[in-house]
């Protein structure tokens, strides 16, 4: 989207392969042995992701 307020991804074909949900450190509160938050970057939306499942994480880091 041009121009975009929010940092953005490129959705077109060669984004496919990361349009998918990914790990948060952070634990679920609502099931804390087993959940942890995660982030849809297909839908936009947090999600809590089970521990047992394979998934994804997109390494973030703090300002400068």
């Amino acid at each position: 989207c041009l121009p975009c307020p929010t940092p953005s991804i490129n959705v077109g074909k060669e984004a496919l392969p990361i349009l998918q949900n990914y790990w948060s450190s952070t634990t679920y509160a609502g099931n804390t042995s087993s959940a942890s938050w995660g982030v849809s970057m297909y839908g936009g939306y947090v999600l809590s992701v089970s521990k047992s499942n394979d998934g994804y994480v997109w390494p973030v880091r703090s300002g400068p």
